[in-house]
């Protein structure tokens, strides 16, 4: 494999750092993303890079280009210096999540492996950890589930591992495909699975008992017609990646979409909604 090169493009000045990652993960769906204060940075592929390719950030987010710096990163082994530095997440005593170079020393009734890469969903971020401690409250025996934008496939796994008999886990990142594969592998999960590339689209329209929901909210805005089709009449949807500050209105949406809360949590800035067809 060649040693890969990536550009970096520093967008200052970003007010909502969700909503400018959601809207560049719709159009740039091969990069990766970070954020800090007010600033989103955005890492490309040398092989997917193009001489506009900043002014076609500039575009998509209605700013100027001024606002945004391109610097060219010379190779280097990212994820093994993230690998280095990665560490267990314990979800209270329900679950571990380790890598498969952590000692096995914890009293937590479910662990999941997972090989680190940089991909959305390791459990740390306030969203999963979330998603996971909701889990333990749901009936998943025998339940076909679907993880809408699976990123490393951890939800996916821990339904395996709660019971699910099959799970549907979809996202748009290529890279997340084979990373999802792995988990699976690596935790040795009895369900049967179906692992596809793209939106929600892409996916078979029939009922699912639970479906997981970790991702952004425009996205969810924007396919919660689809997430309602999808959910069994008796079926439980688990909604994430909501800031606390729009919580309320995305549970305003989700009410005039048809479904009504059941229970919220909410976990530094972060917010997650369990919620039924009303």
């Amino acid at each position: 494999m060649e040693d890969q090169h990536y550009y970096q493009f520093t967008l200052d000045g970003v007010k909502d750092a969700e909503v400018c990652i959601a809207l560049l993960e719709q159009f740039f769906t091969n990069s990766g993303f970070e954020h800090q204060s007010n600033q989103v940075i955005m890492y490309v592929n040398a092989l997917d890079y193009s001489p506009t390719l900043k002014s076609d950030i500039a575009t998509q987010l209605e700013v100027e280009v001024s606002t945004i710096t391109e610097d060219y990163l010379p190779y280097r082994n990212y994820n093994a210096d993230w690998e280095a530095n990665f560490q267990p997440v314990y979800v209270e005593d329900f679950c571990a999540i380790l890598a498969e170079f952590h000692e096995r020393d914890h009293q937590c009734k479910h662990e999941i492996t997972i090989k680190p890469k940089m991909a959305f969903g390791t459990g740390h971020h306030a969203t999963t950890y979330m998603m996971i401690n909701a889990m333990k409250d749901i009936d998943f025996q025998n339940k076909v589930v679907f993880d809408f934008g699976a990123g490393t496939g951890i939800l996916s796994v821990m339904a395996s591992k709660l019971g699910a008999k099959a799970v549907v886990a979809n996202d748009i990142q290529y890279e997340a495909m084979d990373n999802i594969r792995e988990h699976v592998l690596a935790n040795e999960c009895k369900a049967a699975f179906s692992i596809i590339h793209g939106g929600i689209e892409d996916v078979e329209s029939k009922e699912y008992d639970v479906i997981l929901a970790n991702i952004n909210t425009v996205v969810l805005k924007k396919d919660v017609e689809e997430v309602y089709a999808r959910l069994s009449a008796e079926g439980i949807v688990l909604f994430s990646g909501i800031l606390a500050e729009v919580a309320e209105d995305m549970v305003k949406h989700f009410n005039s979409n048809g479904m009504k809360l059941l229970e919220r949590w909410q976990r530094g800035d972060w917010v997650c909604l369990k919620m039924v067809k009303a």
